[in-house]
C-alpha cells in the first residue's frame, strides 16, 4: 500500500523528468544484465533531491553512474 502510494507519487514527479538519451541507456543496461537503480528507487531518490535541494551529492558504489547522471541532469541545484 505504501510503496504504491509513493510509486505514484514519484511517477508523477519524475514525469519526462529523465532524457531520453539515460532513458534508452538504462534499457540497455537492464537488457543485458548490468544492476541498475530500480525505476521506482530512481523516482524516490529524485524526488527527496528536488523537496531537499540539494547542492552537493556523492554516490558510492555506482556501477553504470546512471543514477548520478540523472540526479545531475534533472537537478538545477546541483553543482557539477
Amino acid at each position: 500500500m505504501i510503496n504504491e502510494y509513493t510509486k505514484e507519487l514519484t511517477e508523477i514527479s519524475q514525469e519526462g523528468s529523465l532524457p531520453p538519451e539515460l532513458q534508452r541507456l538504462r534499457k540497455y543496461y537492464k537488457d543485458c544484465g548490468v544492476p541498475t537503480i530500480l525505476d521506482e528507487s530512481l523516482s524516490e531518490l529524485l524526488l527527496i533531491l528536488k523537496i531537499s535541494k540539494a547542492t552537493n551529492i556523492l554516490e558510492l558504489g555506482t556501477a553504470t553512474g546512471c543514477s548520478a547522471i540523472a540526479m545531475l541532469l534533472t537537478n538545477k541545484n546541483l553543482k557539477p
